[in-house]
């Protein structure tokens, strides 16, 4: 067997099998799905593995979550430290994030467009720097490089960060990236091509992969509502020509068009919608690079609406079959004309037939037919399953089942009742805990009543991204006494964090995270009823509990971890739901404030 590049002095129980079954995969080029419970060590394990066994070959480790990115990069520099390797690490974000010269704008739709404009027009001083290689060339010689290191280097020499990144990543051994990178085409088909990297010379590493069909629907989702349609009229009316004259006057019948329509609240639409306005995408007028500079010189940069709206229209026309059109009205006052691709296998079957092998690997990839089905793996993917490699009496699950967060099962009083009892235990007990529920609104409902309740300092999640991870950083660091941090279930607080020891010692899942049932998952039903006979549970069900299971996962991350799961939801007890827990999971004690206080004690 191939010796193992590994960082640490041993591997933990369980993490053993999962190298040699990567080793597996890799060895027969295949794709593997690895489902192994949080806390066992799988980016040390991957990454390890697929770089001792690829030989020029590019790894890439593909995640969502950006405190992932450290971690594999910190696992890539533990190596070359111990084994005096010179392997090539970096991090790459989007283009947007590590551009220096044009600020970040909430609308940015036509960032990449004025960024294009700003090169070719030679407007970029940061750009020209770079292709004068007018910079100190030192960053090229550091071998573990993430975004911020080549952001920081790239403002400080006056140079784009981004070009720097893709020149890294020419010569890089192992790329840290979003999942855009590889399963976005167009994204994908550019970078390739800039970096001079194949698919067919790829490892490719997919972190939190049980994520990966709802991210790709929501990246290649595309929505134009009443607002967007008025400025890219004005925009259309800058450039002077007849053919953008038309479109103008056409962007207006296709808003009057809105205006009849927008008065129910949800309906699907056809294809041939705008066929008396236009019938195809190449009716538009060719939207060039002068003509972009020229709305951006009366337009405030990075809010450019125009390029998207081309955007739009090209995909409407397209003919894949899982393509859905629908309006959406929103508070009776304005509107959503959407356009979604249900099928995520658009994408990843291309991406997973033509790679160098491939690692899917999460804590929650159950039922495995479901994944291989929906993002179109190949029929010989290897499937795996362990068990987790802490101690079980180290966890303490119960539940309580005289609540619902299910709309006709509930109501105030519910949740005072429910607030009562878990203020009564977090005020006994030292260290933090977390609370997760289905919904920001009922979590918004939950803080006012608890925080009525406990001295102890009350955390809430942020839809904001920044101010979220320093709520995280700072629960964190309420040790003794301890904080509550409460957080959504499906959220960036519930997937993806690590809180080891004192930094959470339970965790309370309140109901089921079941989303509403709109006609976009109604549709991803059908469609997967018809490809798979299995829409209710591809679409609905297994999605849901998956972010129960994430959620639970995070109170037990080490082998001395000790942590309590409470699952708050009579419907818990329901056979249908219970069977789709893991069997540690699965709810068999009531909740108890003396089962508590004991379980801490001893």
């Amino acid at each position: 067997m191939t010796k193992i590049y590994f960082r640490h002095d041993n591997y933990r129980e369980e993490q053993n099998a999962l190298v040699k079954d990567i080793a597996k995969v890799l060895q027969e080029n295949k794709t593997g799905l690895f489902e192994a419970p949080t806390g066992l060590g799988k980016t040390d394990a991957a990454l390890a593995t697929a770089i001792s066994y690829t030989e020029k070959k590019t790894i890439f480790f593909v995640t969502p979550k950006t405190s992932q990115h450290k971690i594999a990069l910190d696992v890539v520099k533990g190596l070359n430290r111990k084994y005096s390797l010179d392997l090539k690490a970096v991090n790459i974000l989007g283009k947007q994030k590590m551009c220096s010269e044009i600020p970040l704008m909430n609308n940015a739709r036509g960032f990449y467009e004025f960024c294009e404009s700003k090169m070719r027009s030679n407007n970029c001083q940061a750009y020209k720097n770079f292709k004068t290689k007018n910079y100190n060339k030192n960053i090229f010689l550091e071998n573990e490089l993430s975004a911020e290191d080549i952001l920081e280097f790239g403002i400080g020499n006056k140079v784009c960060p981004y070009e720097l990144a893709i020149e890294l990543c020419k010569k890089a051994n192992v790329i840290v990236c979003d999942y855009n990178y590889l399963f976005n085409n167009k994204i994908r088909e550019a970078f390739f091509q800039k970096t001079g990297k194949e698919l067919g010379d790829s490892v490719i590493i997919v972190d939190e992969a049980h994520n990966l069909a709802d991210r790709i629907r929501s990246n290649s989702s595309y929505a134009l509502n009443k607002k967007m349609i008025a400025q890219a009229i004005k925009e259309a009316d800058i450039i002077d020509s007849k053919e953008f004259l038309e479109l103008s006057e056409k962007l207006k019948q296709v808003s009057e068009l809105f205006k009849e329509k927008y008065k129910d609240s949800e309906f699907l639409v056809e294809k041939d919608l705008f066929k008396d306005i236009f019938s195809k995408f190449e009716e538009l007028p060719t939207l060039e690079a002068e003509h972009i500079k020229e709305i951006a010189k009366k337009t405030k940069e990075g809010e450019l609406i125009l390029p998207y709206v081309y955007s739009f229209f090209s995909n409407w026309f397209e003919n894949h079959k899982s393509i859905i059109r629908f309006f959406k009205t929103e508070n009776d006052k304005d509107y959503n004309l959407v356009l979604k691709f249900l099928d995520p296998s658009f994408v990843t079957k291309t991406v997973f037939e033509n790679a160098n092998s491939a690692i899917l690997m999460s804590g929650t990839l159950s039922p495995f037919k479901m994944y291989v089905d929906i993002l179109g793996l190949p029929k010989d993917t290897l499937c795996f399953k362990y068990n987790s490699p802490f101690p079980k009496e180290n966890k303490l699950v119960m539940y309580d089942d005289s609540f619902s967060t299910k709309y006709e099962l509930r109501n105030n009083h519910d949740t005072e009742e429910i607030t009562n009892k878990i203020a009564s235990i977090i005020n006994e007990i030292s260290g933090n805990v977390a609370i997760f529920l289905p919904s920001h609104g009922l979590a918004a409902e939950f803080y006012n009543s608890l925080s009525r309740k406990t001295v102890k300092k009350i955390y809430m999640q942020d839809k904001n991204a920044q101010k979220s991870k320093k709520i995280v950083d700072d629960f964190k660091k309420s040790r003794g006494l301890g904080s509550v941090l409460i957080g959504v279930l499906g959220g960036s607080f519930s997937e993806g964090l690590d809180f080891p020891g004192e930094e959470l010692v339970g965790v309370f899942v309140l109901g089921i995270p079941f989303p509403e049932p709109t006609l976009e998952i109604k549709e991803l039903i059908k469609y997967y009823d018809e490809r798979f006979g299995n829409g209710w549970n591809y679409g609905y069900t297994y999605p849901t509990i998956s972010k129960v299971v994430q959620a639970t996962g995070r109170v037990i991350r080490t082998h001395t971890d000790r942590g309590f799961v409470v699952l708050i939801d009579q419907r818990y007890t329901w056979k249908k739901y219970s069977d789709l827990l893991p069997d540690d999971l699965r709810p068999n004690t009531l909740m108890s404030n003396k089962l508590i206080e004991s379980f801490f004690k001893n």
